[in-house]
């Protein structure tokens, strides 16, 4: 087995430290991996060549000033722009399997990006973390938002136990490999129908974007768990409430309005308007309907509560796409509501669903 050490450079938007930081190597242990948290020396550092072309045009990091305390050398302060995490990860493929001037196999190449991809993930937790406790111990807020995916500045790269460079094998920090299964492919009469709707002015409905947003958030290599669950959670609520408001005739509208103007007034929780709401306004219940879906939603919900008024948010990402695939049935199934037709409950998804691309509702 080989020790691959894999470096990831972060964009930082100015984490302000001393002199004495500046070029450190601090080494933690993080998820059962031996990490690194490199800061630069200089401006120069990691590669970065400012007013160049280079992807790192501000350079890894600046000189802000000083201060000179008195009978004492000055104390230097920099603005750093670049923060290196590197995680070591072991494989069994080495460098001198892997010449850069020969193409590879599928199934070498995977094996390769799977250096890459654990490397990442670890990465990508530690520096959330770390900024998490920059922004707040450290004081700087202005690092970073908790709800922002970190951004790389250069591509990974590796090296390993002799100091020998990996061969790039076109790792992406981005969706890439997630938009290559499942979903749907847009067909010619499905694009002419897609430019139609722009033309027309057809906007999405706000349930819709959400949980869009959600499943993108999901696609994402290192993915905001918190906010997914969040999102998907709203969307679910605006689409029921958009869905009996659609429905509701004449003479029910004014008590449905009033339903949601004043919740506090009411004591219909958003699980029951699937249940009882539904059923008063049109005769369906999604309990009655598909028992299964509607314990997922209430799941799905329970999470949101655990999350929100709780604080916890111990759960883990087959979790929340879990949540996500309940939601995207559950609209599903209040479309047929609001078009009249029956509902077949589809199959019960496996325990651990791997990626949003098992997340299609029936056609």
């Amino acid at each position: 087995m080989t020790e691959w050490t894999v470096a990831f450079h972060f964009e930082v938007n100015g984490m302000i430290i001393y002199g004495d930081t500046a070029g450190s190597r601090k080494k933690i242990q993080f998820d059962g991996y031996t990490c690194f948290v490199v800061m630069p020396r200089d401006h120069h550092d990691f590669g970065a060549a400012p007013y160049s072309g280079n992807p790192l045009r501000r350079g890894a990091m600046s000189w802000i000033g000083s201060i000179a305390p008195k009978d004492e050398p000055a104390i230097h302060k920099w603005s750093v722009n670049v923060v290196c995490v590197q995680v070591q990860v072991e494989s069994d493929l080495a460098a001198a399997d892997l010449s850069s001037d020969e193409s590879h196999d599928p199934a070498t190449v995977d094996r390769l990006r799977e250096v890459f991809q654990t490397a990442s993930q670890v990465a990508y937790k530690l520096y959330r973390k770390y900024v998490d406790q920059a922004r707040t111990y450290g004081r700087q807020p202005w690092l970073a938002s908790s709800v922002v995916s970190p951004k790389l500045a250069l591509s990974p790269t590796a090296r390993d136990e002799g100091g020998n460079e990996i061969p790039s094998p076109g790792f992406s920090d981005g969706p890439t490999q997630l938009l290559t299964t499942g979903y749907t492919t847009i067909a010619a009469e499905q694009y002419e129908e897609l430019l139609n709707r722009v033309a027309n002015g057809n906007q999405v409905a706000l349930a819709d974007t959400l949980l869009a947003d959600a499943k993108y958030i999901l696609w994402q290599l290192n993915p905001d768990l918190r906010q997914a669950l969040l999102l998907t959670a709203v969307a679910c609520e605006v689409k029921i409430k958009d869905t009996l408001l659609a429905l509701a005739t004449s003479e029910q509208r004014p008590l449905v309005e009033l339903l949601f103007e004043k919740p506090r007034d009411f004591s219909v929780a958003v699980l029951a308007l699937f249940d009882i709401g539904l059923n008063a306004v049109c005769g369906r219940s999604l309990r009655l309907d598909d028992k299964f879906l509607y314990t997922l939603v209430k799941k799905l919900i329970e999470a949101r509560n655990q999350l929100a008024h709780g604080g916890s948010d111990d759960f883990a990402y087959n979790d929340v796409v879990n949540h996500v695939y309940a939601a995207t049935f559950a609209f599903a199934y209040l479309a047929k509501v609001s078009e009249g037709q029956g509902w077949i409950a589809p199959e019960k998804p496996p325990k651990d669903l791997s990626s949003p691309s098992q997340m299609l509702p029936p056609v």
